[in-house]
């Protein structure tokens, strides 16, 4: 990581102690944010939201004497894993060095790896050597915001988690090679680019996305950007071939057909999201709206096209990892405003970089009140914007009783429908309960993503006509209707 350059901080202020109170506003940003994580926690033994197939899938490794198994039994089914090994790997080590329950680790894991996102986010900025103010503002947009932590706390976040934490620091190292592209830091591009791939595929789409702007936009000439990004293209794809082979060995192309249908592309709809700010939660829409044109005046267009890139490329990924081209938009977009404040039209004489900005008496205390502006504005829209979403919910204690209870004494493999109204990709209760039971869950999707082309399509129109109705009447018909053979309907939050 590059030291602090004092240039930022004009010289009547400049010193090390300044650059130290900067960092403690950091630590303190990092120590505030860790702390709004843990508020999301239901329980603090049992994960949020989904991470069941996860568990499984961890288990079945260490029975099999910690080699990725080809296929693993879940939920009745004997399912294909064409899921990126590595993140599930890691969870699996970790649950059989330290004897802690794999449910446990399922918990936690995905929370240390969110805060090592975090820290990346900063080593990114520092390694661009971007400038103290839009450091710490971006710092504080970026910690605070939902996205960079709904997806990847939860249990599924095992590998999502671990791929955004492979992402970022293989940007921070791209960075790096572009400063000075010696063999070691090429070396480490390609191998985090690599990992996150194995970790997380669509996160290892967003990786490559990032390095070759990266590598594209910086001032090399063309023949040497081309000789770099080939190198760490070819290395990533050496180090995943190993994966590919056995996957395809064992499935062939299915799993990857299968999984392409969850993906989410569809250009007419990430054109009509662009247009209608898709790309940006309305909290910072108008600073990051701000920042778009701060940054297009300037004539800086790597944020804005990774934010354009990540969105059309994997859009039913994007929102988490295009938190971060948003924060430094938004970041450029409050410090212009706040310019715009002081300044009127005279800000628009000169670029914002953040050296222009004196509100208080120091650069310190200006840094100061930024960044708790940035950071309460953030909170307040993050914490509205998830109490007006499912998906962050721990499953209820009392539920889990009641699936121990099924466990017990409903005869193994029995078939129900689990119905909770909620979306099948935040259903914790549909998820949790085949692994929580010895039963079958009919209506339990997770799995199914890399089963074979067309199985995963076919569930989720069974689960569109049982969730066509929340009321009572009408339930059991539907039930039967979609899934005939149900013997038992588990039913949670119905209407009246």
């Amino acid at each position: 990581m590059h030291n602090a350059d004092i240039r930022d901080i004009p010289a009547a202020t400049a010193g090390e102690v300044y650059t130290r109170i900067l960092w403690l506003i950091l630590g303190t940003l990092f120590a505030a944010a860790t702390v709004f994580r843990l508020n999301w926690f239901g329980d603090y033994t049992f994960p949020i939201n989904d991470g069941a197939l996860f568990v499984v899938i961890a288990e079945a490794i260490i029975v099999n004497g910690m080699v990725p198994p080809t296929e693993y039994a879940f939920n009745g089914e004997v399912l294909p894993l064409g899921y990126p090994p590595l993140a599930l790997w890691i969870a699996a080590l970790i649950s059989k060095l330290t004897g802690i329950d794999a449910v446990l680790v399922a918990t936690w894991y995905p929370f240390t790896m969110n805060l090592v996102f975090m820290a990346g986010f900063i080593a990114l900025l520092r390694a661009m050597r971007l400038p103290w103010l839009v450091l710490i503002v971006a710092a504080a947009i970026f910690m605070f915001q939902d996205r960079t932590f709904k997806f990847l706390i939860m249990g599924g976040g095992i590998t999502r988690g671990t791929g955004a934490v492979f992402a970022i620091w293989a940007w921070v190292s791209a960075v790096r090679m572009m400063d000075d592209p010696r063999a070691s830091r090429i070396l480490a591009t390609l191998t985090l680019c690599g990992l996150t791939i194995l970790s997380h595929l669509e996160f290892g789409i967003t990786a490559a996305t990032g390095i070759t702007l990266i590598v594209m936009l910086s001032n090399r000439s063309p023949v040497e950007r081309f000789k770099l990004l080939f190198t760490v293209g070819a290395g990533a794809f050496l180090i995943i071939l190993p994966w590919l082979y056995w996957v395809l060995s064992a499935h062939g192309l299915d799993p990857f057909r299968s999984a392409s249908e969850t993906s989410g592309w569809c250009a007419a709809c990430s054109a009509r999201k662009v247009l209608e700010f898709g790309l940006f939660p309305w909290y910072i829409m108008i600073p990051a709206v701000l920042g778009v044109i701060e940054l297009t005046r300037q004539k800086q267009y790597f944020w804005i096209l990774l934010a354009l890139a990540i969105w059309f490329i994997t859009p039913r990924h994007a929102p988490s990892p295009l938190v971060i081209p948003n924060s430094l938009l938004a970041a450029y977009g409050v410090l212009m405003l706040f310019r715009l404040l002081g300044e009127g039209t005279a800000a628009w004489a000169r670029p914002t970089d953040g050296r222009q900005i004196t509100l208080l008496s120091t650069p310190v205390s200006t840094a100061a009140f930024l960044a708790l502006f940035a950071a309460t504005i953030t909170t307040l829209g993050a914490t509205r914007e998830m109490a007006e979403r499912t998906g962050m919910e721990t499953l209820p204690r009392e539920i889990r009783e009641v699936m121990a209870w099924v466990d017990t004494n409903i005869e193994p493999n029995s078939r129900f429908v689990i119905f909770t109204g909620e979306p099948w990709a935040t259903d914790e209760t549909a998820e949790w309960f085949p692994y929580l039971t010895s039963s079958l869950g009919l209506s339990t999707a997770q799995g199914l993503e890399w089963a074979g082309p067309g199985v995963f399509v076919e569930k989720l129109g069974q689960l569109s006509i049982l969730t066509s109705t929340a009321a009572c009447t009408g339930l059991v018909e539907n039930t039967l209707e979609a899934f005939p053979t149900a013997e038992y309907l588990f039913a949670v939050r119905l209407n009246d």
